[in-house]
């Protein structure tokens, strides 16, 4: 923290902060939100300075992030923005396209499976989306929050689209080639 990097970290609502001679849990600052109300602190964790701010979710979760910058009013929604990054990044890789195993190397060829990427994750997202009208997603009822993301719903109704497709196909194939033909592999 010494270098000023900007951080925005959300925190559990568990963490010890003094409060005069006395740690307290975060809780106690910010359990009385309703939705959507907003409360910021300032005070000293760990020997720095830092900036929380909490809110409670439309799921009815607390939310506190913690900044060293003294954007009070902005805390939440800059957190907001990094964590739809944070999931874009996470639906690019291990939970959708496995964007890691790939390993190319020429700068062109990276540029066109990004631009074939953006156009499956927007694929995606607008088919979750359009499934979504048909259908509301479930939600879980431990954390009263979607079970599933929007992009999730349409990646998984698209692949499995593609599946049975191909499946189908190989069906009707199977049909067109005689049983007792050799086949050379």
């Amino acid at each position: 923290m010494q270098e000023k990097i900007p951080f925005f970290i959300r925190i559990k609502e568990n963490r010890l902060i003094h409060n005069g001679e006395e740690k307290k849990h975060l809780t106690l600052f910010f359990k009385h939100l309703q939705t959507g109300q907003k409360r910021f602190l300032e005070c000293d964790l760990d020997g720095y300075r830092v900036y929380l701010a909490g809110t409670r979710s439309s799921a009815g979760e607390l939310v506190i992030v913690m900044s060293n910058q003294d954007k009070r009013e902005q805390i939440l929604s800059i957190y907001k923005k990094r964590w739809t990054i944070e999931r874009l990044f996470f639906n690019s890789k291990t939970n959708g396209f496995n964007l890691e195993d790939t390993h190319l190397k020429s700068l062109s060829r990276i540029e066109n499976l990004m631009a074939v990427l953006a156009s499956a994750m927007v694929l995606s997202f607008l088919v979750g989306q359009h499934q979504e009208q048909k259908r509301r997603t479930p939600y879980k009822k431990t954390v009263k929050s979607p079970a599933y993301s929007t992009f999730r719903r349409g990646f998984d109704f698209i692949r499995h689209f593609l599946i049975k497709s191909f499946q189908e196909a190989l069906g009707f194939l199977s049909l067109l080639i005689p049983e007792n033909l050799p086949i050379f592999i």
